[in-house]
Parts: C-alpha cells; sequence; structure tokens
C-alpha cells in the first residue's frame, strides 16, 4: 500500500518514526487521533507494512506490532488482545494483570518488538470517566513502563479523554493523569483536506490514476468541488467513492461519480453531482460550510497552505 505524500500523512508519519526509533531509555508514547474516514486505519496498516515479519530458525521477529482493538471492556481484555495479536493463543488460566504484563514483556522480548500500535484505542475507555477509564489508563502506564516499548494509540477525538483524567493517584498530590501524560508527546491529529487548494487536486488524481482517470487541474473546478462535498475532504471516503467509479477516457465524469455516489452514499443527501439539486454555487458554499464546522469542532488551524487563498476563483 502506497502512503499518500501529502503534508496531512508526512507530518503524523514523521512523529511515528520519531517514537519508533527513540533512544532514551525510558520511552515516550504518542496519541494520534482523526475522525472516521480521515485515514487512521490505512496509516496504520501501511506503517506494518514497512516492517514485514522476519522469520528465522530460531524466532520469528515483529518489530511492528499492530492491534486493531475490540471493545476491551477491561485492561485484561487489553492485555490480552495485544499478546494474542503476538501469534500466540496461550493465556494463563489464573489471569492477573502482572502476569500478563509478564508474558507480554516475554513474547516482545522474543519477538524483538519496537513498538506497538493500538487501532480504535478509544474503546478501552467507557462513556463516562470513573474507575474504569481510570483502570484502563493506569494499564497502558504499566504496559509503557514494564515492557519498555513504546506504544502509538490512534482513535477518534475521545481518545484524547486519556490523557485529561482527574483523579487522584496512589501517591497524595500527584494525580494520575500527570504521571500518563509524562509519558507521551504531544498529540496529533488527521485532518481532512482543504478544497481549493493543490493537494486537494493532487489526491484526487492520485485516486483518479489508478481508474484511468486523467489528471484534473483548475480547469476542472466544478467537478473538483463536487468531489470535496461527495466525502467531505476525507480519504476514507475517497477510496471508497472510486472504488465504485467505472471510468475510461470518454466517461462522463458528472454522471460516472453519480452513479458511484449512489452506490456508497448511506446519508440520504442529496447527490453532489446531481446539478439540478446542486448548483455550482450551492457547492462552493457546501464546501466552505464542511471546513469552517469541521475545523472549528475540532479548534484546529487548517495544516495545509492554500495557494493563492483561492486557487480556483
Amino acid at each position: 500500500m502506497k502512503i499518500l505524500k501529502h503534508s496531512l500523512f508526512t507530518s503524523v508519519v514523521n512523529k511515528m518514526r520519531l517514537i519508533h526509533h527513540q533512544d532514551d531509555t525510558a520511552k515516550l508514547s504518542l496519541l494520534i487521533t482523526g475522525m472516521s474516514g480521515t485515514g487512521k486505519s490505512t496509516l496504520v496498516d501501511w506503517y506494518e507494512q514497512q516492517y514485514p515479519v522476519e522469520y528465522t530458525p530460531e524466532v520469528t521477529l515483529k518489530r511492528v506490532i499492530c492491534v486493531h482493538l475490540t471493545k476491551p471492556n477491561s485492561p485484561i481484555n487489553l492485555l490480552e488482545q495485544i499478546i494474542n495479536a503476538m501469534g500466540t493463543s496461550y493465556i494463563p488460566r489464573r489471569r492477573t494483570l502482572n502476569k500478563l504484563l509478564h508474558q507480554l514483556k516475554c513474547l516482545l522480548e522474543a519477538c524483538q518488538t519496537e513498538l506497538i500500535i493500538l487501532d480504535e484505542a478509544q474503546e478501552c475507555l467507557p462513556d463516562s470517566d470513573g474507575i474504569k477509564a481510570q483502570s484502563m489508563a493506569k494499564a497502558f502506564v504499566a504496559i509503557i513502563d514494564k515492557c519498555n516499548v513504546p506504544l502509538i494509540l490512534i482513535g477518534t477525538p475521545a481518545l484524547k479523554r486519556l490523557l485529561k483524567l482527574k483523579y487522584l493517584a496512589d501517591v497524595k498530590n500527584i494525580s494520575r493523569e500527570e504521571q500518563l501524560s509524562r509519558r507521551f508527546i504531544a498529540p496529533c491529529q488527521l485532518n481532512i483536506f482543504l478544497s481549493h487548494c493543490d493537494a486537494w487536486v493532487n489526491v484526487i488524481n492520485f485516486f483518479g490514476k489508478t481508474k484511468g482517470l486523467r489528471n484534473l487541474n483548475t480547469k476542472d473546478a466544478d467537478i473538483l468541488d463536487r468531489l470535496y462535498v461527495a466525502t467531505y475532504g476525507r480519504i476514507g471516503l475517497i477510496k471508497k467513492l472510486f472504488a465504485f467509479t467505472q471510468l475510461n477516457e470518454t466517461s462522463d465524469l458528472q454522471a460516472t461519480f453519480y452513479d458511484a455516489y449512489e452506490l456508497v452514499d448511506t446519508t440520504g443527501e442529496a447527490n453532489p453531482f446531481n446539478q439540478q439539486d446542486y448548483t455550482y454555487a450551492a457547492i462552493i458554499k457546501k464546501a466552505e460550510n464542511i471546513e469552517r464546522i469541521y475545523f472549528t469542532h475540532n479548534k484546529t488551524h487548517p495544516s495545509e497552505k492554500r495557494v493563492a487563498d483561492r486557487l480556483f476563483h
């Protein structure tokens, strides 16, 4: 899988590599968040593929372990899922957190594992902060400290709660929040693409090339803006739309993308490629609203620099 060479990803990948290859004895970890469709799982799978499993006569080497979590209901279940991802199904009959931590530590050392990536990590947190959330935070601390392998936690923006849990630790006047936060560098976020910049043209051409689509440019502003509204600027939705797009050199782009959108849309919204439902002026306004709502909600500044402010206008 070829990762897009775009600042939305490269800045995050650089932080992942920094965490992976850090020299310090006390390993620091990283938290990455992004809304649905912003490419979190794509990034996880791509990074794991950069470090394939190595088979030797003595041992199987797994430099990077990726775990797609499925609703861990306790610290013990969290450890079990990581251990299973290591390739072993043996779990002690009398399971305790300490026994599982010891087993995980031995497996990591045997496989010479350098990094653990936990996808959908927000699944570890209950809907409200409390004892369960605190115990999960404590489990992450234990994994980092006892196994001495950095973690990369990836999930929705709800995952940020992990570093903001407010409660007292065993030591008076020291919050567990501070202890957990000290083990992480500043979190980073996968954002949506911006419309009306060269990066948007590039990402559409990246996927279009796989379908035989000619390179689009500023003269194709109408279709590019409709593609933006159809996908909300999210790479996951772009991939989904193009997966059901059948193109050739003589294809009518509006009609082709209209059909693809009808196949993949689950929102029930008007089809952006229907020019009767969506005039071009309405498309432009919708694209601007998508950006405004997203970046206001996430309180982040767009990571891309617009080209001449409005490239197409």
